[in-house]
């Protein structure tokens, strides 16, 4: 009979299968999962509760507010009959996945089920056991995993092992002894970084691990929708605060209001915490006034102030304590012994000799300040306010910046101290903190010989934030630079597979920075080590390939050389296609489709590009029903999937002259997104914003056109005042859209201004990053041209083009094949221009110009340059008309030929 050890209560439970009785065997593996029972209390100093207490997650100081839906289709989850299955929640600082893991496992535990966190440390424990392949579970559990990106690797080799737990082959396991893995982060793309490291890259593990996922993407934990759950935040905070004062009732100040559903962290169930603490100090108007880091910051500063108080009355120095503090925080906490030998060791490095306190002394005052039962010292908590206590004790501008104790701290727990420092820079970082910066260079630098701390330190980088990219880049060449390169070593299928992965991360991470050569250059390089891995071994490597080819494509494209990124995305797909079909009869006809669909998107792309309209159209009408069919079969699968590939279709549709038809695909394609980002914004207002960017340019009706493009606008600068450096690119092309629509008008005052803050953005943007943001501060700059020219501001609009043109001219120097039509387009306009100023000969020069830049493109690809041709041609005649000369027989007369036939 198997048994599982359950202790009572909120702490420990045990998970073993053992044979007869309820002891714990010890050569047996066993799993420890708890719920912080310990964390659950909220303590006092003098009667008052302490406040980063009341805003913690583990305390559960207030109800759950805002999050019944997501917990509902959780414990959907739970109950669907899998034998084990896994699923991944991800969501910003502050959104709320720990609390909503927490009560997703008290309401697990009261229908039964074994449930709690795997913490890290029993994460190392349990991979350190003997036979833990042999480790099972009898009855329903759930294990919450927070952090992952830290564990990836240990979780990978246990994933792999549980793949082949013959439970998962018992039909009665489902039903009985279901188990399930929650794990939770920041961030996470199926593409790279730790998605990779914990579920694997290719081969027969990561499929066997893959198949283990309940969905191939992250669940996104949205923000909290709607005025009134915000309302309900701050009003539980003040009650628990003991005041007196409560939000303005709904409708009752429509200002308040107002500013509520505005505040651009109202989202964020743990800042409305923090506003709540704060208001009850200085009032709701000015709670709501703060920004985040403001709020972390009032908040360790009163930690600051306790822990200083406790320090004094055990005759400790306050400036060591909140060392010290800080340096268990950094750690993620520290157990008695490792301490004692922390303070040690940090008053002989920071030269206080005897003074300050001895070691038992600190930990005796550090232990009242920030243990908890039995426990050693604990990091002070909620994340963001236990780094803003780093920050104002290690950059507070008295000379100690962070860096020295950070290195040693990581000499001893490398994967703590980084994450920590990593969260330190998301929260921080962008908000212009150097400090954490700073402290993830010197953990690159002291892992720069340590090749699996590095993988790790660079697998959890997040990959949108701008301020870590050049970063990520420059540590992410020293891992391949640390990776073998001769000998035996360097043959190796791990250090080969290592290294073609690491090659095209770094293809992404410098495309991310604009340089799109060295980005190609490093996925050639992939691709040929992927195909000799292929050919050794394909069942093996052949996914690994094809998804190596696939961005190899992209890179292609990015570069102008369209017709090499077909090869290499054809190839990939045919790959994809085959694996498909050897795989469909013992495992069904969805197991490739993700990765085949996709690269048919691509394909799509590639084909488009060329001018092969027909064929362009084949591969996207297959991807598309693709995602039908896996919609059919399995409900809301790949709703997000399917509006993006009809997106595409509608734009393979309308290059074809199939405009109704082109429509009606892509308004399928909003109302899918619509309702996505109704029940999660986060995750789907986004992609939303670029169907209706896209919509704006379909639409027939100027005034639903307008709507549409204000709508995405609206979106998008909700999101760039969220997260500015993901998004305000974004804003600032459909600000630029929202100028031609408002054109459409004849609101020219309203349209010039929405193309100069189009240009505005773009301008900040290309100062940060000129390489990856040129192009577009380009195609601005001749949209406020023409909103000048319209106003009748000729003279300022000539400027504007003059200097998109020769940002133009750099562009098509560099990248003829991809620039030069567009340069093309420009010239135009500055011919136009010239001749709105009464300068003909300058309007004729340009257009000749303008002609010679199209010329080749049209002539090799007529169908895809058409439209642009007939308007180009006809106002170089008029231009020549103009002066009284006679147009260029050699260049117009191979154009005007194959317009004829075209006509025809």
């Amino acid at each position: 009979m198997s048994q599982s050890a359950t202790t009572l209560g909120e702490h420990n439970i045990v998970i073993q299968i053992q044979g007869d009785g309820n002891s714990v065997v010890p050569n047996l593996p066993h799993l420890e999962l708890t719920l912080y029972g310990a964390r659950r209390q909220v303590r006092q100093d003098g009667g008052v509760e302490r406040a980063a207490d009341l805003v913690s997650a583990y305390s559960r100081s207030i109800p759950l507010v805002g999050r019944q839906e997501v917990l509902g289709d959780l414990k959907a989850w739970l109950a669907n009959g899998q034998a084990a299955s896994i699923q991944v929640l991800v969501g910003t600082a502050g959104r709320g996945k720990t609390r909503l893991a927490l009560e997703l496992c008290q309401a697990a535990r009261a229908d039964g089920w074994r449930a709690g966190f795997l913490t890290a440390g029993e994460i190392k424990r349990f991979r350190g056991q003997q036979n833990v392949a042999s480790w099972g579970w009898n009855g329903p559990t759930l294990v919450a995993v927070d952090y992952v990106a830290s564990h990836a690797e240990s979780l990978h080799d246990w994933l792999v092992e549980l793949a082949d737990n013959g439970a998962l082959s018992d039909p009665k396991t489902g039903q009985e002894r279901p188990l399930r893995i929650l794990l939770l982060e920041r961030q996470a793309d199926p593409r790279g970084g730790w998605w990779v490291s914990a579920f694997g890259r290719g081969g027969g593990d990561a499929q066997a691990v893959g198949r283990l996922l309940e969905r191939p993407e992250p669940l996104v934990l949205p923000p909290l929708d709607g005025v009134e759950a915000r309302r309900e935040i701050l009003t539980e905070m003040l009650a628990r605060a003991g005041r007196q004062e409560r939000p303005p009732a709904p409708g009752a100040d429509a200002d308040f209001d107002r500013r509520l559903a505005d505040v651009s962290w109202g989202g964020e169930p743990l800042f409305l915490m923090m506003a709540g603490l704060a208001a009850a100090e200085s009032g709701l108007a000015e709670a709501l006034a703060l920004a985040p880091d403001a709020l972390a910051f009032a908040l360790a500063a009163r930690e600051r102030e306790r822990i200083g108080r406790i320090a004094k009355a055990h005759g400790v120095d306050g400036s060591l304590a909140d060392h010290m503090a800080a340096l268990a925080t950094l750690c993620q906490g520290l157990e008695r012994e490792a301490a004692l030998a922390a303070i040690a060791s940090e008053k002989q490095a920071l030269h206080y000799g005897e003074a300050g306190g001895a070691p038992p002394t600190v930990y005796g005052a550090l232990r009242e300040a920030l243990a908890r039962d039995g426990s050693g010292l604990e990091p002070i908590l909620p994340d963001i306010i236990g780094e803003a206590f780093l920050l104002s004790v290690w950059d507070g501008g008295d000379g100690r910046d962070g860096l020295a104790p950070v290195v040693r701290a990581a000499e001893e727990d490398h994967g703590a101290v980084a994450a920590t420092v990593i969260r330190t820079c998301q929260d921080f970082a962008i908000r212009g903190y150097e400090a954490p910066l700073k402290w993830l260079e010197g953990l690159g630098e002291k892992a720069g010989h340590d090749l699996p701390s590095l993988i790790d330190l660079v697998d959890a980088l997040p990959t949108q934030t701008i301020v870590l990219r050049e970063l990520a880049a420059r540590l992410t060449q020293t891992i391949l630079d640390l990776l073998p390169s001769d000998g035996a070593a360097a043959q190796e299928d791990g250090v080969l597979s290592q290294k073609a992965l690491t090659l095209t991360n770094l293809s992404n991470r410098l495309k991310n920075l604009g340089q799109r050569d060295a980005a190609l250059a490093a996925a050639n390089q992939a691709v040929a080590i992927q195909r000799e891995l292929a050919t050794a071994r394909p069942d093996a490597f052949d996914l690994d390939l094809a998804r190596s080819l696939n961005n190899l494509s992209n890179r292609l494209g990015e570069v102008g050389d369209v017709e090499p990124a077909l090869d290499a995305i054809a190839e990939s797909v045919a790959i994809q296609r085959r694996l498909q079909h050897e795989l469909s009869a013992a495992r069904g006809h969805l197991v490739m489709l993700p990765s085949l669909a996709l690269g048919l998107n691509n394909l799509s792309n590639r084909l488009g590009e060329l001018g092969r309209l027909e064929e362009s159209l084949e591969a996207i009408e297959e991807a598309v029903d693709l995602y039908r069919k896996a919609n059919a079969a399995e409900p809301q699968s790949h709703r997000p999937e399917l509006a993006n590939t009809l997106n595409t279709l509608s734009t393979r549709l309308e290059d074809l002259g199939r405009g109704a038809e082109a429509l009606a695909i892509l308004e399928e394609a909003v109302a899918i997104q619509r309702d996505l980002a109704a029940a999660r914004p986060d995750a789907f207002r986004a992609d939303l914003a670029l169907y209706l960017n896209n919509l704006a340019n379909r639409l027939q009706d100027p005034g639903a056109a307008l709507a549409a493009i204000e709508e995405a606008v609206a979106i998008r600068r909700n999101l760039a005042a969220q997260r500015p450096e993901v998004y305000r690119p974004t804003l600032a092309q459909s600000l630029n859209n929202l100028s031609n629509r408002l054109a459409d008008f004849d609101r020219g005052e309203d349209a010039l201004g929405a193309a100069e803050e189009s240009v505005a953005i773009y301008r900040a943007l290309a100062t940060e990053q000129p390489d990856v943001f040129r192009s577009n501060l380009a195609q601005a700059l001749g949209t406020l041209a023409n909103r000048l020219g319209s106003c009748a501001n000729h003279e300022a609009a000539l400027i504007a083009v003059e200097e998109s043109v020769a940002l133009h001219r750099r562009l098509a120097a560099a990248q003829p094949d991809q620039y030069n039509p567009h340069l093309a387009l420009v010239l135009n306009n500055l011919s136009a221009v010239n001749q709105n100023l009464a300068r003909p000969e300058a309007a004729l020069e340009a257009s000749a110009q303008a002609l010679r830049s199209l010329s080749a493109h049209f002539l090799k690809r007529p169908k895809a340059y058409r439209s642009w041709m007939e308007v180009m041609a006809q106002n170089y005649v008029k231009r020549c008309e103009a002066c009284d000369q006679a147009p260029d027989h050699d260049l117009l007369a191979p154009i005007a030929q194959v317009l004829e036939e075209m006509q025809s």
